[in-house]
Formats: C-alpha cells, structure tokens, sequence
C-alpha cells in the first residue's frame, strides 16, 4: 500500500509538488485551499485526488485518512497550519518559507523530526 499524503494549498508551487509526490510513490488521498476555495475542486480533478475539504482545519481533522501532510498555503498562514498539523504527529512537508517573524520559532518544540522544509 502507497503512503497517503494530502496537500495543503492549490497554489502554483502545490502543481509543482503533485509530480514530486506521485514520482516518490505516495498516494495524493485529498486536499484543501484557503477557505471554500474555488480552486481547490479544479486542482483535486485535475490530480485526480478524491477528497476536497473546505479548509485546513477540516483536512486536519481528518489524519487517520492520510500518512504524511504537504503544507503549501500562503506565508502568512503557513505558520499556523503547522502548529496544528503538529498535533497529527503525522510527517509534515513545508514549503519555505515557514513563517516572516523568526521569534515564532522560538514556540515550537525543540525535536521536530517529522518536519521536513523544502
């Protein structure tokens, strides 16, 4: 079985990640964009991927469905997406930059081994 990922953020740099994702043999198992995206329903058949949530907090909520998260959203939100999809203890793929204030590193745990930043 593929491990399952979903992906966070329908942006530009999300189309660039999907061929990565497939190619290193996960399974796209669902997606979001900002808030009741209209972008979101069109990348997802684009990609084939057979779940759309309306948002990230939906997604979340959600990982018992999927293995590992791809955070791709805006900058200014990027921040606070990971935080929650720290609470999966899932592994979590983000897109640089991870936030514009460095003092918000200073509230993350010190061991983030399942956080990887591309």
């Amino acid at each position: 079985m593929k491990p399952r990922i979903s992906i966070i953020g329908t942006g530009q740099i999300a189309e660039f990640h999907v061929p990565a994702i497939n190619s290193a043999g996960f399974q796209i198992v669902s997606c979001c964009g900002s808030p009741n995206s209209k972008k979101a329903p069109i990348f997802a058949q684009k990609h084939n991927i057979p779940k759309v949530f309306d948002d990230a907090d939906s997604l979340i909520s959600d990982s018992n469905n999927w293995d590992a998260v791809l955070i791709c959203s805006s900058v200014e939100t990027t921040f606070q997406i990971l935080n929650k999809c720290l609470e999966t203890k899932k592994q979590i793929l983000v897109e640089k930059p991870v936030t514009t204030n460095p003092s918000d590193f200073l509230s993350l745990p010190r061991k983030l081994n399942n956080v990887f930043v591309a």
